[in-house]
């Protein structure tokens, strides 16, 4: 049995990230390939194993006559061809029929895309019809994604993962986060400046905090420039700080107090299980897919509604037993999205499709 996944890059975001970390892991037992249309900005390129076989399109392009050369080459060559992201998605539907005999997953990683709208049903459908199996993400995206296109597209949830063994290294002082006093709480958040996002509310957490805490944002994206001068209004904008793209995310959460994922739709929202696998209390807003993973229920916070965000913080900080309560849940969650679990899940469902 040989895998090919298809997607669109491996820039930074949350699925190219869990895509680059779970070829590697299954190319321990078989053989696997990746296939990406654009090589420019692959941050986790050298998260990549060394079995692996990595096709990069050089043309850059997903719409080119040597791009879908490329791909249709690629996709004989394998027996199960696992396609994450749009437009990928598309592309591998409309080549499959010229591969009858290959099988055919797709996972969905958000419970909102800007396709899902009537006059694109009937073309949607049909690309989802392609796929043998869809995996989806989270019980939120598997009830959205059956909204869409019908319960009788066969679907099955395997969550997203983190890979918990780049959490178990030890900070060194060299990775220090800022110059900050030690004293300063750090309040971060990990995302894609994006209308998905809500930084907004994160900055207005300080409103209603003191001094004592700063906030940090690690991502980048259309929006940031937007927000950056946002913060520039506050008198509080010197405790506002925006990392950009960082390769090094867990040292980074390990060495902040409090992590956020401000969504106003999410499909898992990896960064909940990454906060918590750093060992820092996560608040996150209480949407679908999300509200799945923090189950410390006063943890889930409207969105938009920084002043809950704020008092929830120093309730908690001012409670040294129910922050330890907090981490212990948190703890035992974790363990249920490890690397391990998500690559044994997904090698059964492959050898399920094929039949072997």
């Amino acid at each position: 049995m040989k895998v090919l996944h298809v997607i669109n890059s491996l820039a930074a975001g949350g699925a190219e990230k869990l895509v680059s970390e779970l070829v590697t892991e299954q190319s321990k037992t078989i053989p696997v390939g990746l296939f990406i249309f654009n090589s420019e900005a692959n941050i986790f390129e050298d998260l990549i194993g060394e079995k692996v076989e990595l096709i990069k399109n050089k043309q850059n392009n997903f719409f080119s006559f040597k791009t879908i050369k490329l791909l249709h080459k690629s996709i004989k060559k394998y027996d199960v061809i696992h396609v994450h992201l749009f437009p990928a998605f598309y592309l591998v539907a409309c080549l499959s029929m010229f591969h009858p005999k290959k099988h055919l997953i797709y996972t969905e990683h958000n419970t909102y895309n800007r396709r899902r709208r009537f006059y694109f049903w009937p073309f949607d459908k049909w690309v989802y019809s392609r796929y043998q199996m869809i995996v989806c993400i989270s019980n939120g995206v598997y009830h959205s994604l059956t909204n869409w296109i019908g319960k009788r597209q066969k679907k099955i949830i395997i969550p997203n993962f983190v890979n918990l063994d780049t959490f178990q290294k030890k900070l060194s002082d060299s990775n220090l986060i800022t110059s900050s006093p030690k004293n300063i709480k750090k309040i971060v958040m990990v995302g894609s400046f994006s209308d998905q996002k809500d930084q907004k509310a994160v900055i207005d957490i300080l409103k209603f905090l003191d001094f004592e805490y700063e906030v940090i944002f690690i991502g980048d994206g259309v929006n940031i420039d937007k927000l950056k001068q946002y913060a520039q209004q506050f008198e509080f904008k010197e405790r506002v700080k925006f990392l950009g793209v960082q390769r090094e995310v867990p040292y980074l959460l390990k060495q902040c107090n409090y992590g956020i994922l401000s969504s106003k739709w999410e499909g898992f929202g990896i960064a909940a299980i990454e906060y918590m696998a750093a060992e820092i209390v996560c608040l996150a807003t209480n949407v679908s897919g999300l509200n799945e993973l923090v189950l410390t229920k006063e943890n889930l916070i409207e969105v938009g509604d920084a002043k809950a965000f704020a008092d929830r913080i120093i309730e908690i900080e001012n409670n040294p037993e129910l922050k330890k309560q907090i981490l212990e849940i948190q703890s035992k969650t974790v363990g249920n999205f490890s690397l391990t679990n998500a690559t044994k899940r997904h090698l059964d469902l492959y050898k399920t499709i094929i039949g072997v």
